[in-house]
């Protein structure tokens, strides 16, 4: 059986996701895998539901490159 389970890895700063289309805050970012990410809200997130949204990771060299992606929660 092959395990479809990728390695995670921690944030080491606190990583806002906005929703793009109304340019609210959604959530910061718990963990980072190649299959996903793991999002940490105060306020509850539907299922199922379809979201674009944008956030910035930086490279080694502190530089931000934003990022805008479809996630499904």
């Amino acid at each position: 059986m092959v395990s479809r389970r990728s390695v995670r890895k921690r944030v080491a700063e606190a990583i806002l996701v906005t929703n793009a289309m109304t340019g609210e805050t959604l959530a910061r970012v718990g963990n980072l895998s190649v299959d996903g990410m793991m999002l940490i809200s105060p306020k509850s997130i539907p299922e199922d539901w379809l979201y674009q949204v944008h956030f910035q990771l930086r490279d080694a060299d502190q530089r931000a490159h934003r990022l805008e992606v479809g996630i499904q929660c």
